[in-house]
């Protein structure tokens, strides 16, 4: 911190260069000293899923999460009818800090996530479009 500005190193490795009076009007975040990690994810499933498959996911992905280490579910509800899916939300922390744990428990989450939707003959929805063409009479 110098007398008129002050020089930060960003994630990327680059110098940022502030005035103090910019720095004083701002905030920063320092995620080095994050206590936990915060993950939120929706998963939408098609329109066909039946009722009890669809009642059953919450439960599901709760258990899936809960068999970590370092994680602490939130919430898991199956929040909205999207435009072409039904969809799950579901918040977790991760309570360690470290970002090379964080992606390697997330990636083993979703790979669970992903075998035991196949196990059970649960289909992920992805962007659909139905047209529906209707021939005019007298054209």
């Amino acid at each position: 911190m110098g007398l008129k500005t002050t020089r930060i190193r960003s994630i990327t490795e680059e110098q940022l260069i502030f005035s103090n009076t910019d720095l004083l009007n701002s905030r920063i975040a320092n995620f080095k000293r994050r206590a936990e990690r915060r993950v939120t994810f929706t998963v939408g499933v098609t329109y066909d899923t039946p009722p009890d498959k669809l009642e059953a996911i919450p439960a599901m992905i709760t258990e899936i999460i809960d068999r970590h280490e370092h994680t602490r579910v939130d919430r898991c509800h199956f929040l909205e009818f999207g435009p072409s899916s039904l969809d799950i939300e579901t918040v977790y922390y991760m309570e360690v800090p470290d970002f090379s744990l964080y992606a390697e428990t997330r990636q083993r989450i979703n790979l669970e996530l992903y075998r035991r939707f196949q196990e059970e003959g649960i289909e992920l929805a992805f962007p659909t479009q139905t047209v529906l063409l209707q021939k005019v009479e007298g054209s």
